[in-house]
C-alpha cells in the first residue's frame, strides 16, 4: 500500500535506480551514464521530477561507497583516513544531486550526453580537491 501518488513513484524509482547499482564492479562513471539515461525516456522524466527526499537519500547511500572507491585508488600515497574518503564522497554525491534535480525539473535542458558529461566532471572535481586538501594536512 502506497500513501499516495508520490510514494508510488518514488518506490518505482527506487527500484529502476537499485538496479544500477548490483554490479558492484561498474565505475563510478557507468553508473552516472545510467541513471541520467534512466531519466531521459519521456516516460520517465514526467515520474522523475517527483523525486521525494527517501529517493535522493538512496541515491547517495548506493553510489557514495562507488566514488569512495575510486577515491582509495587514487589515493597513491595513502595519506587519506577512512573518514576523509567518506567525506570526499558523500560531498561529491550531495552537490551532483542538486544538480541532477535542477536537470529534472528544467524541461529545456534535455540533453543525457551533457547532463553525464557535467555531473562526471563535478564529481572528479570533488574527487581531485577533496584528495589535495586531506592529503597536504
Amino acid at each position: 500500500h502506497f500513501s499516495g501518488i508520490d510514494d508510488l513513484v518514488s518506490w518505482i524509482i527506487d527500484s529502476k535506480l537499485l538496479t544500477l547499482f548490483e554490479n558492484k564492479d561498474v565505475r563510478w562513471e557507468s553508473t552516472i551514464r545510467s541513471a541520467v539515461a534512466l531519466f531521459t525516456d519521456d516516460s520517465w522524466f514526467e515520474l522523475a521530477t517527483r523525486i521525494n527526499e527517501s529517493t535522493y537519500a538512496l541515491l547517495i547511500r548506493k553510489i557514495a561507497p562507488i566514488i569512495a572507491r575510486d577515491i582509495k585508488e587514487s589515493d597513491e600515497g595513502r595519506k587519506l583516513r577512512d573518514k576523509d574518503i567518506s567525506l570526499i564522497a558523500h560531498s561529491a554525491v550531495w552537490a551532483v544531486s542538486g544538480a541532477f534535480y535542477s536537470w529534472l525539473s528544467d524541461p529545456a535542458w534535455r540533453s543525457e550526453k551533457d547532463m553525464a558529461d557535467k555531473l562526471i566532471m563535478l564529481i572528479r572535481r570533488y574527487i581531485d580537491n577533496g584528495i589535495e586538501v586531506f592529503s597536504s594536512r
